[in-house]
Parts: C-alpha cells; structure tokens; sequence
C-alpha cells in the first residue's frame, strides 16, 4: 500500500510539484524493495501482487485520478488502471465504490513469514538480535545506550521501531501520534465462485478515507476484513459483530457468513489536527490466543501486545 492519505493540492503547496513527485516515488518504493527481499534471501513469505484503491464519493474519486497520473510517473512499467462506476465490478465485488485504482506493483505478504525471513537474512550478515528484555531507557552521547531489563546495547545509531508502545521513552516522536484501535475478522474458508466475486484479482484493497476498511484475500479462501475505530481508545464489546457491520456494507451477500477469527491491535496515527504532526504512524496487529499463524493478517509489531489495563514496553533496535 502506497499513496498519500492527505489533500494532494494541499500537500503540493507545502513541497511543490517536484516535492510532491518525489514523495510519491518514495511511497511506491516498499513493495519493489519486499520483492526484491525475498528473491535475495529467499524468503517464503507468498507475495501475491494486485492493490486497489477504493473511492466512496467524486471527491475521493478525483483523488484517485491523481494518484494514477503520479504512479504511472513514479513507476511507468507497472501496470496501473482506474476502472469507475460498474466497471469497478472488474477489480472488486461490491457496488459501494464509485472508483478502483488497480496497482498491481502493490500487494500482499505473509508478514510472519517476511518477519522470521529478514531476521534469518539479517542474522547471516552479522546482525545480533536480542529479544525478551524490554527496554527500559535509552541514554544519548557519543554514542547511544538502550538499558534494557537484562542488560544494556551499545551503539551509534538507534532505530526506533516501536510501533503504538513508545510510552514516552521518546518524547518528541510519542507526542506526535494518537492511538486507536483495529480490528479484524477472518471468515471461514470460501468458495473458489464467492471468492471469484468478492476479487478477482484475489487481491488486497483499502479504501482511502481517514480511518479505513482494509481486506484482502487469503491463501486458505479466506476474507480478511479490518477497520480502525473512529474514537481514540475506543474498544467494542464484540470485536466480531462490530466488524461483521462494516464487513455486510461492502459485501452485503457476506451478511451470515461465519467468522472463524477475531482479533485486535493498538494502531497509532499522526493526530493531523496540529501542526506539529508527523508521519510516523506504523500499524500493528496483535492476535488473540488461539488463533493459528496460517488465518492471521499479514501485518506484525515488534511489540508484543499486552492485554487491555497492563503497560507494554517497546523494543528498539540498535545497529
């Protein structure tokens, strides 16, 4: 997923047109470099090309036809489409989009497997991997030192990674993000026909709101559907019924049909109300016990998600 999130005429008269053209060249640069990951190092993470950008009203839908013009410019050989009104049947089984912008330099991992790959790649390069000792505090100098619960790393460049468990340990960053809630369900394995017609593409898709529905396809048939919550720090009572609505507005033929998983995790996000904000939102999913790696979303945090009323701690990584 690529894209910017934000007004792109607003944007542009920050950075200009070439600034915004490089931002958009940046943006289209993560799937290229997965890709590129996994045929170096060999890793079975099942990359299965194929993105869609979803528009609700001509307002997104103008958005859309930007967003065309500027990755067909930042990548002219990948194959980039905008389908409107019924011809958007084509990309994605629903009648509640007026507009789909195919990119299929984009797509879906198994972040799992992509996880476990690149710190088996990075392991063969020398790179020490300490886990299981949360960091504690982290020191600035000459060079930066992160105290951990068992020990201390050394080190002269720090990376932050720490997904929506910063928990002030680095002011300047944790003061620019706000936390909400996703949520996703996983539906029971599909009929190859209910699958044709909910994608066929078997692609991933995301509309291009504030706060948006995300799903895409499985390897096991299944639908994986997600959303965020409107409300900072809101939580539903049922993780499966809530997602269950928004899941039945897009798919309406979907309405009865069994949800096999539920899960959920903290999601930060750039409060874009000050001026201060920043883009450093990164998202996370955390799984509810029981729920098998092959039925999980292909996102993962480097902090492990505590239960609702207990503190997390973030993990850095120094290199």
């Amino acid at each position: 997923m690529a894209g910017i999130g934000h007004d792109i005429e607003a944007v542009k008269k920050h950075v200009g047109k070439e600034g915004l053209e490089t931002l958009f060249k940046i943006a289209n640069l993560g799937a290229g470099i997965i890709r590129e990951r996994i045929r170096k190092y060999n890793i079975d993470a099942d990359f299965v090309p194929g993105y869609g950008y979803l528009a609700y009203n001509q307002r997104q839908l103008k958005t859309l036809r930007q967003w065309e013009k500027e990755f067909k410019a930042a990548t002219p050989d990948e194959e980039i489409e905008l389908y409107t009104g019924k011809e958007v049947q084509q990309v994605v089984g629903s009648e509640v989009y007026c507009g789909a912008l195919k990119h299929m330099g984009g797509g879906q991992i198994h972040s799992l497997n992509m996880l476990l790959g690149s710190a088996q790649a990075a392991h063969s390069l020398g790179v020490k991997i300490f886990e299981s000792s949360p960091v504690v505090e982290v020191n600035y100098g000459k060079q930066v030192r992160v105290r951990t619960a068992m020990g201390s790393v050394k080190a002269a460049k720090l990376l932050w990674a720490c997904d929506s468990f910063l928990n002030n340990m680095e002011p300047e960053i944790y003061n620019k993000t706000l936390v909400t809630y996703s949520y996703q369900v996983s539906t029971e394995p599909l009929s190859d026909e209910l699958i044709e017609r909910i994608s066929p593409l078997r692609g991933a898709f995301s509309d291009i709101r504030p706060v948006i529905n995300y799903y895409r396809v499985t390897r096991e048939n299944r639908l994986l559907f997600g959303s965020a919550t409107r409300f900072v720090e809101y939580t539903p009572n049922d993780f499966a019924a809530w997602n269950r609505t928004l899941l039945a507005e897009v798919f309406p033929y979907l309405r009865d049909v069994k949800i096999d998983f539920a899960r959920a995790g903290r999601w930060p996000a750039a409060p874009t109300c000050s001026r201060r904000s920043a883009p450093y939102a990164i998202t996370t999913t955390s799984l509810r016990p029981g729920t098998p790696a092959s039925a999980s979303p292909r996102r993962t945090s480097c902090a492990k998600s505590s239960p609702k009323g207990s503190t997390a701690v973030p993990t850095a990584i120094a290199c």
